[in-house]
């Protein structure tokens, strides 16, 4: 029996704090958008992984076929 990738997500919030941009319900909608979105990906997909986006992480962690998300307010 294989065991299924686990692909994770690191979302960054590197917007100032005092913008009020990401409060904690909106870090949850955030997240809980991308892992429906991973979910529905992984069921169409062949290769089967586990979906885990949250918002710490180690970058030690973070494997070649992670992702990190960095939110700013401009590019």
């Amino acid at each position: 029996m294989s065991s299924a990738l686990v692909f994770q997500v690191a979302l960054v919030d590197r917007v100032h704090p005092a913008s009020g941009y990401f409060g904690p319900s909106t870090k949850n909608e955030v997240t809980y958008t991308i892992f429906d979105y991973l979910i529905q990906i992984g069921r169409a997909s062949s290769q089967k992984f586990i979906p885990a986006p949250g918002w710490s992480y180690r970058a030690a962690h973070v494997q070649a076929h992670d992702v990190v998300v960095y939110f700013v307010l401009d590019r």
